[in-house]
């Protein structure tokens, strides 16, 4: 999974369940450990989750990708 921070000075200050790197604003999220391999068909789940930090603005990003893949949601 991954998104670009909309404004300067957004980064991630840590993470669980996930191998999480921001590099100039990209960020980058892979399995960890024995989350890696998902069952095919949904018949499984993986969950992870960060803690960000700012110095400025901080609007949400608005483009989230899977494997390239831009994700949508269901209204």
């Amino acid at each position: 999974m991954d998104f670009d921070w909309p404004a300067a000075g957004q980064s991630v200050a840590g993470a669980w369940n996930a191998k999480v790197t921001d590099n100039g604003g990209h960020v980058h999220a892979t399995g960890s450990d024995g989350n890696t391999r998902l069952a095919a068909n949904g018949a499984s789940t993986v969950s992870f989750g960060f803690t960000g930090a700012n110095t400025g603005p901080n609007p949400a990003p608005t483009v989230f990708r899977l494997n390239g893949t831009v994700c949508t949601t269901e209204p």
